[in-house]
C-alpha cells in the first residue's frame, strides 16, 4: 500500500514539474512558436507531455530497483523464521526423548536456540520490517524463555528401583511439564507465523 502511494505521489508530481516546465517555457524563453500547426498541436503541450513521461519512467524504475531490494531482504528474512521454526521444532523433539532434560546440553541447546532468535528479531527490526520491541516479537523472545524453564524443571524419569508412588509422581509432574512445554512450542509456532505475516505485509 505505502509502495503504491509513493508510486502515485510520484507520477502526480511529474505532471506537475511538466506542467510548470511548460509554463516556464512560455513565459521565460524567447523561443517563437506558433501554438498551432498544420494539424493543429501546441509544440509546448508536446514538450510538457515528455517531460512527464520521462519522469513518470525515471521514477518508476527507481522505485521498482528500491521495492525489488526490499522484497528480497523480505524474503530472506522470513526465510530465516522458517528455517529457525523447523529447527527449534526438531531440537525441542530431541530434547523431549532424553531421560533428563536438565542437562549441560540441553542448556546450551536452548541457548542457542534464544540467541537466534535474538538475531533473528534484531535483523527485523534494523531493516525496519518490525519496531523496537515489537509486541508480537517481545512475547515470542518471552516464551522462548518459558520454554527453557520447563525443560530445566522437568525432573528426570524414576530410577527402576523407585516404589511405585514416587514412581507416579515423577511420571505425573514429568508428564505435566512436557505438555506445558509442548503447548509452549505451538505458541511459539503461531507467534512466527503472526510475526512473519506482519513482515510480509510491509
Amino acid at each position: 500500500m505505502l509502495k503504491n502511494l509513493k508510486i502515485i505521489i510520484f507520477t502526480i508530481l511529474g505532471i506537475f514539474i511538466g506542467f510548470y516546465a511548460c509554463i516556464f517555457f512560455k513565459k521565460h524563453t524567447f523561443l517563437t512558436i506558433s501554438n498551432s500547426i498544420s494539424i493543429e498541436i501546441d509544440p509546448l503541450e508536446i514538450l510538457s507531455l515528455l517531460i512527464t513521461i520521462l519522469l513518470a519512467i525515471y521514477v518508476a524504475r527507481i522505485l521498482s530497483k528500491q521495492n525489488d531490494s526490499e522484497k528480497n531482504e523480505k524474503d530472506l528474512l522470513i526465510q530465516y523464521f522458517s528455517d529457525f521454526r523447523i529447527q527449534l521444532s526438531s531440537k525441542i523433539s530431541k530434547i523431549l526423548e532424553q531421560e533428563a532434560f536438565e542437562s549441560i546440553g540441553t542448556a546450551s541447546e536452548m541457548k542457542i536456540i534464544r540467541k537466534k532468535l535474538d538475531s533473528i528479531v534484531g535483523l527485523a527490526v534494523q531493516y525496519k520490517f518490525i519496531k523496537l520491541n515489537d509486541n508480537t516479537s517481545v512475547e515470542l523472545q518471552s516464551k522462548a524463555r518459558d520454554l527453557w524453564e520447563l525443560l530445566t524443571n522437568t525432573p528426570k524419569k524414576a530410577a527402576s528401583n523407585a516404589n511405585a508412588t514416587v514412581k507416579d509422581g515423577i511420571a505425573r509432574l514429568r508428564l505435566e511439564q512436557i505438555n506445558k512445554a509442548e503447548t509452549t512450542l505451538i505458541e511459539i509456532e503461531k507467534l512466527l507465523f503472526d510475526l512473519t505475516i506482519k513482515i510480509n505485509s510491509k
